[in-house]
């Protein structure tokens, strides 16, 4: 899993905090989660110690909603928005 640091996240945890704003607005209740940031690249057993890696970056054009299907390993899309850039 890949993850930053508190000060490299803000974008993430801002996004986050206007969905979770939005969905009250709609009625849905937030549960006690905690969100971590992050890209999961590997589902295996082994552990492997945390460790630092070069700072990566990517372009997004695309925001999607999907609903996972907590242990199915299956996720709906929902919804798709193009980004302007």
């Amino acid at each position: 899993m890949l993850r930053g640091d508190d000060d490299t996240i803000v974008g993430a945890a801002m996004l986050q905090d206007e969905l979770v704003a939005a969905l009250r607005k709609m009625g849905f209740a937030r549960r006690k989660e905690v969100f971590t940031p992050h890209k999961t690249l590997l589902y295996d057993a082994r552990h492997l110690d945390e460790q630092a890696v070069e700072e990566a970056s990517w372009t997004v054009r695309e925001f999607t909603l999907v609903c996972s299907l907590r242990g199915r390993h299956r996720h709906v899309t929902l919804a798709r928005w193009q980004l302007r850039g």
